[in-house]
């Protein structure tokens, strides 16, 4: 089972249960998220599996980058409870310890639809920065990370280069680099292509591609991209006003979605 809608008040634990291993990588519980009167994500249940990628799309406002930044810890739900790898992240209502949550949020990476690059760093030190500071890795080992990852995201030569000598397509790279420096278990994807200039998407989405093939990663993706919110996904999840409206195989969503909604929207994007 991939993602599945858990009705409100049902015993989560007795109908999931299952040996430490097989604990999804992401859980919500009944989450809400309210800012002030608007609510932005509604009596949300989820889970994603291990190793799962998952597309989310929908209009904008539907709620699907406050999933994100509430996997990250960057908000906090109104209600409900969200779990990784079976420990409470966060919990509505109910104070956590930093030193329960930290552990859980640095298995999670994300990169983001600006790219956030230090300017003042070369890509190569950008890369190097967290480990050196949050994982405490010698210098010499996370300046040999740094270069491998560099290389994987096809910018072996750019390591000395700072962000403003590089192109859109090669600062989101960086940050690609960057968040897998971390050596997450769960990687965040959100609109990495909005500020991207059209001729260098591809080479972005050709990085989380080969990620996808080549990792065992989680990976929830946030994208207005359809044809590659197809092609990466195991499932698609199509959301409205804070909700799952439906979620599937993607061949089957793209092709003949069932609720009337998801059709409006696909055949709007086609547009």
């Amino acid at each position: 089972m991939g993602i599945a809608v858990i009705p409100k008040g049902g015993h989560v634990l007795d109908k999931f249960e299952s040996p430490a291993s097989e604990l999804p990588a992401v859980e919500f519980v009944d989450v809400s998220k309210s800012f002030g009167a608007l609510r932005v994500i509604d009596n949300l249940s989820l889970r994603i599996r291990r190793s799962e990628r998952v597309s989310l799309i929908g209009p904008s406002g539907s709620g699907k980058t406050t999933i994100l930044r509430l996997l990250m810890t960057l908000e906090k739900p109104s209600e409900g409870t969200i779990k990784v790898f079976g420990g409470a992240l966060s919990a509505g209502g109910r104070g956590l310890r930093e030193s329960e949550v930290a552990p859980l949020r640095a298995k999670i990476g994300m990169v983001f639809q600006q790219f956030n690059l230090f300017p003042h760093m070369t890509a190569l030190a950008n890369v190097m920065e967290a480990p050196v500071q949050v994982l405490r890795m010698p210098k010499p080992d996370a300046k040999a990370l740094a270069e491998s990852l560099l290389e994987r995201v096809g910018l072996k030569e750019k390591g000395a280069s700072y962000p403003s000598e590089l192109s859109g397509g090669q600062q989101q790279r960086v940050a690609i680099a960057r968040a897998l420096a971390m050596k997450p278990q769960i990687m965040l994807f959100d609109e990495i292509t909005s500020a991207l200039d059209p001729e260098v998407i591809g080479e972005v989405l050709d990085v989380v591609h080969s990620l996808a093939h080549e990792t065992k990663m989680a990976m929830l993706v946030v994208t207005h991209e359809m044809g590659f919110a197809r092609d990466i996904a195991d499932r698609v999840i199509f959301m409205e006003k804070g909700r799952i409206v439906e979620e599937g195989n993607p061949a089957k969503l793209f092709a003949s979605p069932d609720n009337i909604r998801t059709k409006a929207f696909l055949n709007a994007v086609k547009r």
